[in-house]
């Protein structure tokens, strides 16, 4: 056992305080290599580009702040100690960032800082599992100046702005939001990120809340109840009747009733026979067509969340 993993193992076990190792460890830290002489300033020599510049207009650039990495070791707080690249372009970064390279390493020096808030749960998320990085969604160097002038909290410092990032892996997502009836993304009134965490939650598919009304209910309180007479489809889950992403039908509905009732109501309350495009005009009898025009069901059910009318026990008013 070597000298390091003694002095820890001897401060584990027997309590001892941590000072005890520390020019043990002081010293091993500094053979993992040497920060350049001259900080920050030796890499802006080179990398005096407009993007990379542009880091200093960030959070992370301000060097009066002991919590940014700048007023640390400046570049390297976070590309590790490099003063063999800084003495030759031609030898590479402690830590290189982006998605041609390892995500764990680049992770680890990102949740060196953020491990708490929304980012408590990133180990063992879906996310982490299967190889995402940090930066393959955050670029620290972009100020993102149009998001923070329009006060909104810069967790920003995303590649492009929260929806689009995500639609990077999720084109069919991205698909759906274009169909007539959506949230508000294109918009920018939503984000992905105000139903999902994408850094990690305990609910499924990344939810921001524990299921998915709970979720819904933060826009959509008035369908929260309680309610005098339940509808239990629309209590058990919201998506049972409706696409969160994005339907050809209204109110992002899976499909248009009375076809969507009628996967559960085939046999109930109205003739038993299933209501068809042969009740419309013009196609055999006229007889249901109340039933199939316009809202369909809805015309005179449109309480289907649930009601508190005394007299409200079909959801009719």
């Amino acid at each position: 056992m070597t000298t390091r993993y003694l002095v820890l193992f001897l401060v584990i076990a027997l309590g001892l305080p941590a000072a005890v190792g520390s020019e043990e460890l002081e010293e091993s830290s500094d053979s993992a290599g040497e920060y350049a002489p001259g900080g920050s300033g030796a890499c802006t020599e080179c990398h005096d580009q407009p993007a990379t510049l542009a880091i200093l207009r960030t959070p992370h650039g301000v060097k009066g702040d002991s919590h940014t990495p700048f007023a640390a070791q400046g570049c390297e707080a976070c590309h590790g100690p490099s003063a063999g690249h800084a003495a030759d372009d031609e030898v590479p970064v402690a830590q290189k960032f982006g998605d041609d390279f390892p995500a764990e390493p680049q992770d680890a020096v990102c949740l060196s800082c953020h491990r708490g808030g929304e980012r408590m749960l990133w180990n063992g998320s879906i996310h982490e599992a299967r190889g995402v990085a940090c930066a393959s969604c955050h670029n620290i160097h972009n100020p993102r100046m149009d998001v923070l002038q329009k006060d909104i909290r810069p967790d920003a410092l995303v590649r492009k702005d929260a929806s689009a990032a995500c639609y990077g892996c999720h084109p069919d997502v991205r698909s759906q939001t274009h169909r007539i009836s959506s949230h508000p993304i294109k918009e920018g009134v939503v984000t992905c990120n105000d139903c999902h965490n994408v850094h990690g939650s305990t609910s499924d598919h990344l939810l921001v809340k524990r299921n998915v009304n709970e979720t819904c209910y933060q826009c959509h309180a008035e369908k929260r109840g309680p309610f005098l007479w339940e509808h239990q489809p629309a209590r058990d889950d919201c998506l049972t009747c409706h696409a969160s992403h994005g339907s050809t039908q209204r109110a992002l509905l899976k499909q248009r009733a009375p076809w969507l009732c009628q996967e559960c109501h085939s046999l109930e309350g109205h003739p038993g026979a299933a209501y068809t495009a042969a009740g419309l005009p013009g196609i055999g009898s006229a007889a249901n067509n109340r039933f199939l025009l316009l809202r369909s069901c809805t015309n005179c059910h449109f309480e289907v969340h649930g009601s508190n009318h005394p007299s409200g026990v079909r959801f009719t008013r």
